[in-house]
């Protein structure tokens, strides 16, 4: 790694999340594939070793505490640098205690980001490198959506409560609006 890139190359935390549905129930991941959880807003638990088949050194891409359930909490988990395009989805249903891969029907998607629906609990959207999935059984499995949308990277997804969209961010072609999510619910 080059000096002045503005690459990071030492651990940072690069995904925290409050649980939505309590206070102080904290989850921090960093580039070097750290996974921390504090139920108390003040002491944490490294969990890390407790995801199964997680190579190590992962950056974690995105900690995603669920709206609808207190003790789950979904992981995405992005190799590429390391030269490893595999899925990697888990989610935790006992606060990180225990995990089970997410990755479904998935091979060689490497994840950017997942988002919950916030009308109906089965629906899960992830962003990965090349473009936008929608999980409609809870990330059994998964199916791309195009919609008009090119094959980009997607960095972030943001659901509009009141207008039923989807705003996309990708990386390098700015932001893209599906403005019904209705067939998706």
């Amino acid at each position: 790694i080059s000096r002045n890139d503005g690459i990071q190359a030492w651990p940072t935390i690069i995904a925290f999340s409050e649980s939505p549905k309590r206070p102080n129930l904290l989850y921090a991941g960093t580039d070097d594939g750290i996974v921390q959880v504090s139920r108390d807003g003040k002491s944490w638990t490294n969990v890390t070793d407790k995801i199964p088949n997680l190579p190590k050194g992962m950056w974690v891409s995105e900690l995603v505490p669920s709206r609808y359930d207190e003790g789950t909490v979904y992981a995405t988990f992005d190799g590429h640098r390391q030269n490893d395009y595999e899925t990697y989805i888990f989610v935790s249903k006992d606060f990180g205690q225990t995990w089970q891969s997410a990755a479904g029907n998935l091979k060689g998607e490497s994840v950017k980001t997942l988002t919950e629906d916030q009308k109906n609990p089965d629906v899960i959207y992830i962003g990965t490198e090349t473009g936008l999935f929608v999980s409609t059984d809870r990330a059994k499995s998964w199916t791309r959506i195009k919609a008009n949308l090119p094959t980009v990277r997607i960095d972030e997804i943001t659901l509009h409560p009141r207008d039923n969209a989807m705003v996309l961010a990708t990386h390098g072609r700015g932001l893209y609006v599906l403005d019904d999510l209705t067939p998706l619910r």
